[in-house]
């Protein structure tokens, strides 16, 4: 059977020029080939394996359905209200193309009919599948609404509205033969002999698609990789298939990660990590490996075990079983992202694959981060240094590509760290959204301190995980402080459509604790502990002690953390440090800094305090900070006062407290079983409750206050729900008065 190929008319018309030079243009036909070209590259060499399982098309009959989408994405550039303006551009092929048309249109009525609206309401006059068209109309970033798609041209139960933006009047007949032709000459190249053997996708496949199709026509629109032609020719079919690998070559896109061996080989671990996996690990390299159908993967542990290294080793073993191609490591902010960067990307640049990856630090300030600019300066490549550096390092295998640079495209790198936000877009009905949700289910996610979100934060991750549970994306959440609750919540989310079984996972208590899905099945297991667990002992401070118990705290040497609630309050205790002990060295961090003053500070603090630092970058220390320091940071105290604050917090906080076993790190006199913490400040109270705490009562449910007192503390919900005006007075079997918790405000202490 004779091929067919397109005629002269369908050639003239135009798909892209450059405004600022009207002898240059691309003929339509031209970036249809092109953008179908890449389609086919990034299915058979970029996409992993596990987004090509979950679009549910066999690999022949993905790879045709991807040429063909590239094909007649922009068909609806072959419209009156279209050609007529682009071709105002261009006087030479506008003066061929007008033997055939006359290109008239009414511009008050443009708006109305925008190109990729117009090539989902033709793909549907040519009776293409609805899921398919849908993908075309929304490969601008926002799908169109079934009614302004009707409304175009109207179907077999009622006209259009908009036709005369498609063809002049008495002419459509000219304007139908050009979207019949290019319609199957599409099919032709694509390997469909009719319409009838396109496929039907589902809603996940037309998300994934769509992302697809965008980043195609991204890459095809970019004349440094796709450069326009002189208007005095109309392309020759002979440009191709060179036009398209010379672009590709250009573009030089990092392969997928291919997990070949992971960290259950004897030694993989340690070789990774360097140290061998302690019994939280373990138990998660062990559930995991034995898992047939991974889905949410929830570790509740204390702080300082290890979380960080399990989940990645975890990520490991899933990614071989299910073909991910890379990881998001989603964090809770910018600080800890940055913290937590040179770990992954030592971990990323040991993988055995022997492949070039691209990383993607994915926060609004991640230009000032140091680690961060030096990979770019040193591995990344650009189109006009194509040849290899003699210089580089070959072990260097990790690098941050041009391309994935931008916004909307840095989830498609191959490890991506950055904040949870970055994830809870993905949830957002937004612009381009479907490029996040490409680029989402091709990893295992990764979410440390779940817990560590408000309300409408935990809205989205919800949605966000309904979404990856859709397109079974493997995901480890971590925390060491999360409820039942929340627990159950998370992983209901995670199982929508599914039923999530009841049972006694649902309120264990056990700890560590690790839950999982596997299927549809919820699975647990209580992790015993070999380790001697570690008392902590909390004792109450004022300010005016705050000082003087420093000054005694530190007099062996070693460092000290000072943990406040308020960045005013951080500011002035600071101030006050500073003057009284001139001899130690006070550092303030907190989330006001300018941000390249912040990341300056920030890598200075994993310096002098991180798990590496050394009794002389530690010794007369004291850091004063606020939230910043309390999650994920690696960092490591000698000695800790904090305010007053929510117990999960006060347990992170807590967890930046004798974090590492280093004992030479520590002081000799803070070596011992029970580790103390100092709780900072008064106790606050309601305007009402004032009134009875003003004679010495503390505020503290089960504590005394002075007689005669018209105590309202009848109830330990006291705190929390007033009873100020009770007349009952406080049992006096009370205990005493505990020193350090006095309500009574400055003015009234004098």
């Amino acid at each position: 059977m004779r091929r067919r190929t397109l005629s002269y008319e369908v050639r003239l018309f135009a798909g892209k020029t450059d405004p600022a030079n009207s002898g240059f243009w691309l003929p339509l036909w031209m970036h249809l080939r092109d953008t179908a070209g890449i389609m086919v590259y990034l299915v058979q060499r970029w996409l992993p394996k596990s987004v090509r399982q979950h679009i549910g098309l066999d690999e022949d009959l993905l790879t045709q359905t991807a040429c063909f989408l590239g094909w007649v994405h922009d068909i609806g550039k072959l419209s009156c209200c279209f050609a007529g303006p682009i071709m105002k551009l261009l006087p030479e092929p506008r003066q061929r193309l007008e033997k055939y048309t006359t290109l008239r249109y009414l511009a008050q009525n443009r708006g109305h009919s925008l190109h990729a609206l117009a090539s989902e309401a033709i793909l549907r006059w040519l009776k293409c599948p609805n899921g398919l068209a849908s993908v075309a109309g929304a490969h601008h970033g926002k799908p169109q609404t079934g009614r302004n798609v009707l409304d175009q041209l109207g179907d077999e139960e009622e006209e259009g509205c908009w036709e005369s933006n498609y063809w002049p009047e008495g002419e459509q007949e000219f304007w139908e033969s050009c979207w019949r032709e290019l319609f199957d000459y599409a099919l032709q190249e694509s390997g469909f002999s009719s319409v009838d053997e396109l496929p039907q996708l589902t809603i996940p496949a037309e998300i994934l698609l769509t992302g697809l199709l965008i980043m195609a026509d991204w890459v095809a629109s970019n004349t440094r990789y796709f450069p326009l032609i002189p208007v005095e020719e109309v392309g020759s079919d002979t440009l191709y298939p060179a036009r398209v690998d010379r672009a590709w070559e250009a573009l030089d896109l990092t392969s997928p990660w291919e997990v070949q061996s992971d960290v259950t080989e004897p030694g993989a671990f340690a070789e990774r990590f360097g140290f061998p996996p302690n019994e939280v690990q373990r138990a998660v390299l062990e559930a995991v490996s034995r898992t047939q159908e991974p889905g949410i993967f929830i570790l509740e542990a204390q702080m300082g075990v290890g979380k960080t290294e399990a989940a990645l080793g975890a990520a490991e073993i899933l990614a071989k079983h299910g073909g991910e191609g890379g990881i998001f490591f989603g964090l809770p902010t910018q600080a800890t992202a940055n913290g937590i960067f040179g770990r992954l990307l030592a971990w990323a640049e040991k993988q055995p694959d022997g492949l070039e990856h691209s990383i993607k630090l994915a926060h609004g300030m991640a230009e000032l981060n140091e680690a961060y600019i030096r990979l770019q300066q040193d591995t990344v490549r650009v189109e006009e240094d194509l040849e290899a550096d003699p210089d580089a390092d070959p072990e260097s295998r990790v690098m941050v590509h041009q391309w994935f640079r931008g916004n909307k495209q840095g989830l498609l790198a191959d490890f991506v760290i950055g904040t949870v936000d970055q994830l809870l877009l993905a949830a957002l009905q937004q612009k381009h959204v479907m490029l996040r949700h490409l680029g989402l289910a091709g990893k295992v996610v990764v979410i440390d301190e779940c817990h560590a979100y408000d309300a409408y934060m935990n809205c989205y991750l919800d949605r966000a995980l309904t979404w990856l549970g859709r397109y079974k994306v493997p995901v480890i959440l971590l925390s060491a402080t999360l409820p039942a609750k929340r627990r159950v919540e998370l992983v209901r989310a995670y199982l929508n459509g599914r039923t999530a079984p009841d049972g006694p996972w649902q309120t264990c208590r056990g700890y560590p604790l690790l839950t999982w899905t596997d299927g549809e099945k919820v699975e647990q297991t209580t992790i015993p502990l070999e380790t001697e667990p570690r008392r902590v002992e909390t004792f109450p401070l004022t300010e005016e002690q705050l000082t003087d118990t420093l000054r005694s705290a530190l007099r062996e040497g070693g460092c000290a953390g000072v943990i406040v609630n308020t960045v005013k309050k951080a500011q002035a205790i600071a101030a006050r440090l500073r003057a009284e002990l001139p001899e130690f060295e006070v550092v303030v961090f907190h989330a006001q800094f300018l941000m390249p003053d912040r990341a300056a500070k920030e890598e200075a603090l994993m310096k002098r305090i991180g798990k590496h630092s050394t009794p002389e970058q530690r010794d007369k220390l004291i850091v004063v900070g606020t939230q910043v320091l309390e999650q994920s940071l690696d960092i490591d105290l000698d000695f800790l006062v904090t305010e007053l604050c929510p117990m999960d917090l006060l347990l992170q906080r807590i967890g930046r407290l004798h974090r590492h076993e280093a004992g030479l790190l520590v002081p000799g006199r803070w070596r011992r079983p029970a580790v103390p913490c100092w709780t900072l400040g008064r106790r606050t109270s309601t305007r009402a409750a004032r009134r009875f705490t003003g004679n010495g009562c503390s505020g503290v449910p089960a504590s005394s206050c002075p007689p005669p007192s018209p105590c309202p503390m009848t109830l330990p919900r006291w705190c929390r729900m007033s009873m100020a005006g009770s007349p009952t007075l406080c049992p006096p079997a009370r205990r005493a008065l505990r020193p350090g918790w006095s309500t009574k405000r400055p003015s009234e202490s004098k």
